[in-house]
């Protein structure tokens, strides 16, 4: 497809600088879009170009489309040049995202790195308005928080019996709560338990009856339970009752199981006129426009959808589709490729693998470079397809250059990829003697990595020193155990704000009793006792959800 903007431009006014030229009159018009796509093109051309990186990435979060703003950020905050603007625009889109933890972790790492710096005044209040989401509420409330919180993964993971387990658990805390109650129906519907799922949104709905979660959950339950009519009537009135952006994607959802795209597209036409350019709700209209009759308006969105992101499979497919001679009869509304489209992609792959690895590398990046298979190579890194991703870093594991570096950077720039796939970007980067550091999300935190094949003397005595004493001091014996606390150690070390000894080892203490069960308090004497328990918390959660222990 022809880039609309490109098209206007004479051939003489194309080179980069001109590029960034013409961008910046437009972003001085508000012509959002028009700037972003005259950006990307001029890093197309310059791709070292880290301030023309950092406007796209500026350009990407003016439209609200705030992953696609992180992926040219994250790898850039090493950057001497703009490092100090890409952590605090990092932290400003997490916050955007929802994403509170990975914000504060940011605004710290900011003012360590620039206490002096710009945002310093904004970095402190960014992180007041973290931890005051998380103090709100009781304690008995935070609990049981703490426990729904453990079961959402467990439901993302396809495991529905232990997420129902977590959150009667949490439940058993608060047993007034609502949003707890509704989850616990969404729960039951996945086992499946439609009867069952019914009587949680029932109890969901008796302690809030204008709860929109609670709503969607009675309708979802009714829904699958076959009382088509009711359910509509449920589904209806949540629409009615949206008062929030969350709220809205929580309807839509619901509105996608239940196949009702028209409550989708009624619910999402003021969200629409507040983020016209947002990927995530252009994704999810498109498809309701399409299943609802209404292709053009599809067809006009994922054309929109194309030029935010010309490297946006998902999109570039289903366009494809709904303009074919035959169009398939209803668009599903996961983010994903079909199976057959996933096959045909990875055969011609592995066509081109077998050509061998130089003529693989000349295709990337030599003089015979081929865009064809960069596109391939970024979308395999983000299919959830089972082993895809892992199949793509072993290809980029034979080449070397700067675009193999730049598409395992970009893994560790999702925040929704697999911590395991990051780990086998960051072994690849480590082969290719890339030592980073690097920043990236694991477990729900962001992290810095160093990666380096030099071992150093001093630091592996000092760690050795280090895991002795605590293994003393934990009197852990068994292999499970030994390897739990080789865990946190190694995880504590990568903190910045472990640095000193003895508040490591007092962290480290406490969240190892956390994990065994053993207590999870410190004195009421110990001198920054709430410090170090949020740490410890943070480092728990971190080894926890890792699991990298446990193999």
């Amino acid at each position: 497809m022809q880039n609309e903007t490109m098209g206007q431009l004479l051939p003489f006014v194309q080179s980069a600088q001109a590029l960034k030229r013409f961008a910046g009159k437009h972003t001085a018009q508000g012509n959002d879009l028009q700037a972003l796509e005259l950006l990307r093109r001029s890093l197309q051309q310059e791709p070292e170009d880290d301030e023309t990186a950092l406007a796209l990435a500026e350009a990407y979060a003016s439209l609200q489309c705030y992953a696609l703003s992180n992926r040219l950020l994250i790898p850039r905050i090493t950057s001497p040049e703009v490092g100090e603007q890409c952590l605090f625009g990092t932290a400003c889109n997490m916050m955007s995202l929802g994403m509170t933890d990975c914000a504060r972790d940011c605004a710290v790492m900011y003012l360590h790195d620039y206490p002096d710096g710009e945002w310093a005044p904004d970095a402190v209040d960014l992180i007041d308005d973290c931890e005051g989401a998380e103090e709100t509420g009781s304690q008995a409330l935070r609990r049981a928080e703490k426990r729904v919180e453990r079961a959402l993964p467990a439901l993302e993971a396809d495991r529905p019996e232990l997420a129902a387990r977590l959150i009667g658990r949490a439940l058993s805390v608060g047993h007034r709560n609502s949003a707890a109650s509704s989850l616990l129906a969404f729960a039951l519907l996945a086992k499946p338990d439609a009867k069952a799922a019914v009587q949680a949104a029932r109890h969901a709905l008796h302690q809030a009856k204008d709860d929109v979660r609670a709503i969607c959950a009675m309708a979802a339950s009714l829904h699958a339970l076959g009382s088509k009519n009711t359910a509509r009537g449920f589904l209806e009135k949540a629409a009615s009752t949206v008062q929030s952006e969350d709220e809205a994607m929580l309807v839509c959802h619901t509105a996608c199981e239940m196949d009702a795209p028209d409550v989708m597209i009624a619910v999402l036409r003021e969200t629409e006129e507040d983020a016209p350019y947002s990927d995530e709700l252009l994704h999810l209209l498109a498809c309701a426009n399409y299943n609802n009759g209404q292709r053009e308006a599809a067809v006009r969105r994922w054309k929109l959808i194309r030029r935010i992101n010309p490297m946006d499979a998902v999109a570039e497919y289903r366009l494809r589709a709904a303009e074919s001679d035959a169009p398939p009869e209803k668009m599903p509304y996961n983010c994903q490729l079909p199976l057959t489209e996933t096959l045909a992609r990875l055969g011609r792959l592995r066509r081109m693998v077998e050509e061998g690895a130089e003529t693989l590398q000349a295709r990337l990046d030599g003089e015979t470079a081929d865009d064809g298979l960069e596109a391939l190579l970024r979308w395999a890194l983000e299919s959830d397809e089972t082993g895809v991703a892992q199949a793509a870093v072993r290809v980029l594991l034979a080449l070397r250059g700067r675009k193999a570096e730049a598409l395992l950077k970009g893994v560790l720039a999702d925040y929704s990829a697999d911590d395991g796939l990051k780990h086998e970007a960051l072994a690849a980067l480590c082969v290719m003697d890339v030592r980073g550091p690097f920043y990236l999300v694991i477990g729900g935190r962001m992290s810095i990595v160093q990666v380096s094949r030099v071992s150093k003397r001093e630091g592996d005595a000092h760690e050795k020193a280090f895991f002795s004493a605590m293994k003393t001091r934990t009197k852990a014996e068994n292999e499970s155990e030994i390897r739990l606390l080789k865990a946190l150690c190694g995880a504590s070390a990568r903190r910045r704000e472990l640095t000193a000894t003895p508040a490591r080892m007092k962290t480290v203490a406490l969240a190892y009793r956390m994990l065994t069960g053993e207590g999870c308090a410190l004195s009421r004497q110990t001198p920054q006792r709430r410090r170090l328990e949020r740490l410890a918390r943070r480092l728990a959660r971190e080894v926890r959800e890792n699991g990298m222990h446990q193999l």
